[in-house]
């Protein structure tokens, strides 16, 4: 009983004027749309349906009777409509769900108007069609022009997708000054937050969501990152840490563990956390390079060069790759040479060889023109050496140190001339660079004095 209850209750809504929302309210959303305001209102009557709806079941009525309906084509079209009402009446009774029987209930509409002119009992059929228009308006009541909570967030949502970052921050701030909570305003809003680098206004939301929602390690990790943004790493340290035993087998988790450690000035550790990132990932060529420049750092270039040689063999088109095993090749030379010049060892003739590659890769890469450079210079071989460094001013023409290289080197290759034309040009371009400072200390100095601090 209670079920036919239900489904009466339910067929009653479906021919019921007002637009029954689901997860967004139509009439809410109209307020963004001129022709919706025309199209889409209740005051009382629940336009359009709550006029159609009466005169459509008017015209279901005249059909009926009338010889077309009579016909197998008519009775088609009548079990069609039938049919879709109790779909809809069995399913879920919502205006999205109802919206493609309106076109047919339009014709039966007009149908049903057209009849009702030429009929002999029309004020009959009007009484009863104004009985019906008063049942299906009955408690349409007035239109929720501010919108609830989840019709602010959707409204954000679709601001955010349009691009219209500040407008959709203010819908979720909007939503959560009502239900400080929600979890969707609360993450969207921190996200924005974030991309936007404000990061302390991330942290402070992603605190909220922790509040409420303590168990949510994703959202933790996003606070960690947080913090990682705004350098505060001790802090970061501590998000991942706590969240480490609960997702061991996490790689992203123990990479940005590792890079907090070592924003943090403590390799050590941060060399045992991508050890264990890459244990869960070896793949990373991302983490292995971190870690093999970890391991130069703190001179033990024997595993940054393993690490580096692993790096080569999964991508061994990368230039900085090459440039990078060179330098670890030239590091070791260097520090058994101590200050006397470099020979042409088959350790050095390899990283020249990487260096060569790395140019052949990328020609226009300054870091690898340098490396090469500096080699060649500390060989002896001004001529092949003066060549790279000229390239290098090509492409970094603001770069002044250049100029100091240079002259050194046409120094030693005996052209006077050049080295004294760099020198002068590296001597100018540093008298230039005192005087930016000095003009923007000055102008911040007079700012302080005028503003304040």
């Amino acid at each position: 009983m209670d079920y036919l209850k239900l489904l009466g209750r339910k067929l009653y809504l479906f021919w019921h004027g007002d637009e029954i929302r689901r997860n967004l309210d139509p009439y809410f959303a109209r307020r963004d749309s001129t022709l919706l305001q025309v199209l889409l209102w209740k005051f009382g009557l629940a336009f359009p349906f709550g006029l159609v709806g009466p005169f459509a079941l008017l015209g279901l009525a005249f059909f009926w009777c009338s010889k077309e309906g009579r016909t197998p084509q008519g009775r088609l079209l009548l079990f069609f409509i039938l049919a879709y009402m109790l779909s809809v009446i069995l399913f879920f009774v919502t205006a999205r769900y109802r919206l493609p029987a309106v076109p047919i209930l339009l014709l039966f509409a007009a149908f049903g108007l057209s009849r009702l002119w030429y009929t002999s009992h029309r004020p009959w059929v009007l009484a009863g069609v104004v009985g019906v228009l008063v049942l299906t308006n009955l408690g349409a009541g007035r239109m929720d022009m501010a919108g609830d909570t989840q019709q602010r967030f959707w409204m954000g949502y679709a601001y955010e997708q349009k691009g219209m970052i500040a407008n959709a921050m203010r819908e979720y701030r909007t939503v959560i000054e009502d239900r400080p909570g929600h979890r969707n305003a609360l993450l969207s809003l921190a996200n924005l937050y974030n991309a936007k680098a404000q990061h302390a206004d991330a942290i402070a939301i992603y605190l909220q969501y922790v509040r409420f929602y303590p168990e949510t390690v994703p959202t933790r990790f996003l606070l960690g990152n947080a913090y990682l943004g705004a350098q505060l790493y001790q802090e970061a340290i501590a998000i991942y840490s706590d969240l480490v035993p609960l997702r061991p087998q996490w790689a992203a988790l123990h990479g940005r563990l590792g890079y907090a450690y070592v924003m943090a000035g403590q390799p050590q550790r941060a060399i045992q956390t991508y050890r264990q990132t890459l244990e869960l990932q070896p793949d990373s060529s991302l983490v292995r390079y971190q870690l093999t420049r970890l391991y130069e750092e703190t001179g033990e270039i024997d595993a940054a060069e393993k690490e580096c040689r692993i790096l080569l063999s999964q991508e061994p088109e990368n230039p900085q790759y090459h440039t990078l095993l060179a330098n670890l090749l030239i590091k070791r030379e260097g520090a058994e040479k101590g200050a006397n010049p470099l020979g042409r060892s088959p350790r050095l003739l390899a990283a020249e060889d990487h260096l060569l590659q790395a140019v052949g890769l990328d020609a226009n890469s300054v870091q690898t023109r340098w490396s090469l450079g500096l080699l060649l210079a500390r060989q002896k071989r001004y001529s092949e050496a003066i060549e790279h460094f000229e390239e290098i001013l090509l492409l970094s023409p603001t770069d002044f140190e250049v100029h100091r290289h240079l002259g050194n080197l046409y120094k030693r290759a005996g052209d006077l001339n050049k080295a004294d034309e760099h020198y002068g040009l590296y001597s100018l371009a540093e008298k230039q660079q005192k005087m930016r400072q000095q003009a923007e200390t000055s102008i911040k100095d007079q700012l302080t004095r005028i503003l304040g601090k």
